[in-house]
């Protein structure tokens, strides 16, 4: 997949050469130019979640298969969720002027564009659940590899 971003990279850039048009420098510095706008994304940039949906889909209901124009609906609102998340989470982190990201800031993205109710609260829940694993798992990590180096010392 690289490989052909890359092909289709160079094939773009020599077109530009032949129209005679020059690439803009990168300028070092915050500029309008900078900030992140998914909108602007290619397309066929968008991850896919069709693996993902489908291991769900047998965890839950082993004999339900699913069509494939039912599966593209599902990845495509599955990446618009995520794209509005991201957008909604880089207005507030603007608006606090903040660099750095936190899963309150998601958290809070969330509830404004997920609809209050029981959807709401579970999608709050399961990612503050995520979070936690996710910490443990590293913390977990950084304790298993501390207890290494104590061993290889007491060996030597």
């Amino acid at each position: 997949m690289e490989k052909y971003r890359q092909l289709q990279k160079a094939k773009y850039n020599q077109e530009q050469k032949k129209k005679g048009i020059k690439k803009k420098e990168k300028t070092r510095g915050s500029s309008e130019n900078d900030s992140f706008n998914p909108l602007k994304l290619d397309r066929g940039v968008c991850k896919n979640y069709s693996n993902y949906i489908h291991k769900l889909l047998q965890k839950k209901h082993p004999n339900m298969e699913i069509s494939k124009d039912a599966m593209e609906i599902l990845n495509k609102f599955v990446n618009d969720s995520l794209s509005r998340i991201a957008n909604e989470t880089e207005k507030i982190i603007q608006n606090k002027k903040k660099i750095r990201m936190t899963s309150r800031d998601i958290e809070a993205a969330t509830r404004l564009i997920v609809p209050y109710g029981r959807i709401q609260k579970r999608a709050l829940r399961r990612g503050h659940n995520a979070i936690l694993r996710y910490t443990d798992k590293n913390r977990n990590l950084k304790i298993l590899a501390k207890q290494k180096k104590n061993r290889k010392q007491k060996k030597n």
